[in-house]
C-alpha cells in the first residue's frame, strides 16, 4: 500500500508530497475525509467519548459525526 504525505513529517527525510510505500502491519488506524463527513478515524471515536462534553461536541461537528 501507499500513501501520499499531506504534510511536512517532523521526525523522518520524507518531504511534503512524497509517496511513501506502508506496510499493512504498521497501520494502526486511518481516516479520510468523504464530503465533509470523516471515514474511519477509530482511536479517535473511542477517545471522544473521554473528552468533556463541549469539546466532544466541537469535534464531532468538525468531523461531520
Amino acid at each position: 500500500m501507499t500513501g501520499v504525505l499531506v504534510n511536512q513529517p517532523v521526525y523522518t527525510d520524507h518531504r511534503l508530497g512524497q509517496r511513501v510505500a506502508i506496510d499493512e502491519a504498521d497501520v494502526i488506524d486511518w481516516s479520510y475525509s468523504r464530503g465533509r463527513i470523516v471515514q474511519g478515524a477509530f482511536t479517535q471515536r473511542v477517545l471522544i467519548d473521554r473528552m468533556p462534553a463541549a469539546d466532544a461536541a466541537a469535534l464531532r461537528d468538525a468531523m461531520g459525526w
